[in-house]
């Protein structure tokens, strides 16, 4: 649906389309927004459930239009690599070692920071990686605005850039914008959005019960 297609929606819904209305429709466009931005949250939260139960590669197939993949030059004095170019960063998808003018790529594996922590005390993992084959398994973590390693540092010479796949914060939905995600998750935007509305009208339990439809919808997905 279009952004208009979805204010009418949710118009329709709060019995809106007559004259004398109360919500002006700059106001409903952020309440769709704001029920986009939780169906991502949702689909995230689904997302790293899922990783957590020992899927490590899963990623939820509604949020695909959210990737973008960003390359950063490291600093090969740290085993960092600050994420504060990415202004836009929701979560991160993969991250690879990349040598430009070759195209070759090594990927990393994501690890909590616990077990980082626990790794790089391990003198052998802070030289897991052969610069001869350019290869060794590597695991990183995100903390703070930066993406942590379990490197003693970024083996520029070999990989010139840190490749990163993430999802983007998309751009708000407003009268020539339209939802970036999924037609898939349309009908649990109008949701949330009109149990916002619903809520900023002191309708609690009619809030509640058009928010629960949104999460049972996303749930489905």
């Amino acid at each position: 649906m279009t952004s208009t297609e979805l204010l009418a929606r949710v118009k329709f819904v709060l019995d809106e389309t007559g004259t004398g209305t109360f919500w002006e429709d700059s106001k409903i466009y952020k309440q769709l927004d704001s029920g986009q931005n939780t169906c991502i949250s949702r689909l995230l939260a689904k997302e790293r459930e899922l990783r957590l139960q020992g899927v490590p590669d899963f990623r939820h197939g509604s949020l695909k239009v959210l990737v973008k993949i960003a390359d950063i030059t490291p600093d090969p004095s740290v085993n960092t690599v600050s994420l504060s170019t990415l202004t836009d960063l929701l979560d991160i998808v993969s991250v690879a070692l990349y040598e430009t003018s070759s195209k070759a790529t090594l990927g990393l594996e994501e690890i909590t920071l616990e077990g980082l922590l626990r790794l790089t005390d391990n003198r052998y993992v802070a030289s897991n990686y052969n610069s001869t084959s350019k290869k060794g398994k590597i695991y990183y973590t995100r903390y703070q605005g930066n993406l942590l390693t379990s490197l003693s540092a970024i083996p520029s010479t070999d990989y010139d850039k840190v490749r990163i796949g993430y999802y983007a914060q998309p751009s708000e939905i407003a009268s020539p914008t339209n939802p970036t995600l999924l037609p898939e998750t349309h009908e649990a935007i109008i949701n949330y959005a009109v149990s916002y509305c619903l809520e900023k009208d002191g309708k609690t339990e009619q809030a509640l019960a058009y928010f629960q439809k949104a999460d049972s919808l996303i749930s489905k997905l």
